[in-house]
């Protein structure tokens, strides 16, 4: 498949309905806004018709899945049906993004969600730029290099999947010479950081995408491993009304008998007061059963303490909660006090220590260790952001506001 196929599809023609520009959807055959993802989501039309050729009568746009007696107020994109003994029955399912919205873990998931519901073989996801393929065989997603026509899938070919490159760390003393390039991870580590940030930054994220080495399952000090997950590639809000999407290392843990995910990354960032200066940060996620977000942003520019080669991970305890504003530093210390002591410091948090003197690995008692505390210090973050978004939910009812 050629990307292009998609993006030189030409829009349908643009009229104006009150006040606003709408395509005129030549499927649902009415005037439709002008967005970021409508454009993408016309493009696909177009390649679906003059590409695979997929008769246009076979395809319908935003369509409930409730009309496959699934109990649902979802809708997908596109549906592409096929005839089946005089019956019309789903053949695949494309999901469209706006150009400026990540494919990752959590789209996928929604679109094969989708084709469970309705029992769709085939499926696409994209935004213009990021294309994924699968092909259901009613107990896995086979992802594909490509997307069949209209007629291959009608005869059920799959096409092979290319699996990546397994990932190959920098050798350590390569590394110096690797961020002088500054080619590879520039989405990753921020141009403004000091040439020892980004050295930090570098080991560390390594250190997280590397899959080979684990971090060991087991009971910690405040919570259960249950099991390293390895990689998802997930988008995250913060409290600043940012984004971050790339892959996180992923931890399913137990705390106070709930279970979630912990999951760390490293990310470059500007606030809109410096828009031309990129800092580093380590990002650590939580996902529960009911929110999804950064529990905290570990800025790498100015938190850690460096001294001799050793990086000494402090942490000042701020910490945003929401449209409350900032929680106390006294209540988070006081918490931490109660839950987890080890990482009280004299100046504040302290999450441990390493030597940059070698790669780190998750395998590596230092690391485990700085890790467990990183942990540790997240859950005891999220669990007085809770406790203090409950409180104002609690006083404004009081209020009667």
């Amino acid at each position: 498949m050629n990307f292009n196929d998609v993006n030189s599809q030409k829009l349908p023609e643009v009229y104006n309905r009150d006040g606003k520009d709408c395509y005129l959807d030549n499927i649902r055959q009415k005037p439709i806004i002008v967005t970021p993802e409508e454009t993408i989501r016309q493009k696909v039309i177009g390649f679906l018709i003059n590409i695979l050729n997929v008769p246009s009568e076979m395809i319908h746009i935003e369509e409930h899945i409730s009309e496959y007696g699934v109990d649902s107020k979802l809708r997908a994109d596109i549906v592409i049906r096929k005839d089946v003994d005089g019956m019309e029955r789903v053949l695949a399912i494309v999901e469209c993004k706006a150009p400026n919205v990540a494919i990752d873990d959590k789209g996928i998931q929604q679109l094969q969600n989708y084709c469970r519901l309705i029992d769709a073989e085939y499926s696409m996801i994209t935004n213009g730029s990021d294309f994924r393929f699968f092909y259901f065989d009613e107990k896995d997603f086979l992802k594909m290099d490509n997307f069949p026509s209209y007629d291959e899938m009608l005869d059920g070919i799959v096409y092979n999947y290319t699996p990546p490159a397994p990932f190959k760390r920098i050798p350590f003393e390569q590394m110096d010479e690797f961020i002088r390039r500054f080619n590879e991870y520039r989405n990753v580590v921020g141009s403004s950081s000091d040439f020892y940030i980004q050295s930090i930054a570098v080991n560390l994220y390594e250190c997280f995408m590397d899959t080979k080495h684990k971090m060991p399952e087991g009971k910690y000090r405040l919570f259960t491993l249950i099991k390293d997950y390895g990689l998802r590639n997930l988008t995250y809000g913060n409290n600043s009304g940012g984004k971050f999407t790339g892959n996180y290392r992923s931890f399913l843990i137990k705390y106070k008998g709930s279970v979630e995910f912990v999951s760390f990354t490293i990310s470059s960032y500007y606030t809109q007061a410096k828009p031309d200066e990129f800092k580093t940060v380590l990002n650590i996620a939580i996902d529960d059963e009911k929110s999804a977000h950064h529990s905290l942003e570990y800025v790498l520019d100015k938190n850690p303490n460096i001294n001799d080669g050793t990086v000494v991970f402090y942490h000042d305890g701020r910490m945003a909660v929401g449209n409350i504003g900032s929680a106390k530093k006294s209540d988070l210390l006081a918490l931490v006090g109660k839950r987890y002591p080890d990482i009280i410091g004299e100046d504040g948090i302290c999450l441990g220590k390493l030597k940059m003197d070698r790669l780190w690995r998750l395998d590596l008692k230092r690391v485990i260790n700085v890790v467990e505390n990183m942990i540790s210090y997240a859950l005891i973050r999220d669990e007085l952001r809770k406790k203090l978004k409950k409180q104002r939910a609690e006083e404004t009812v009081a209020n009667g506001s």
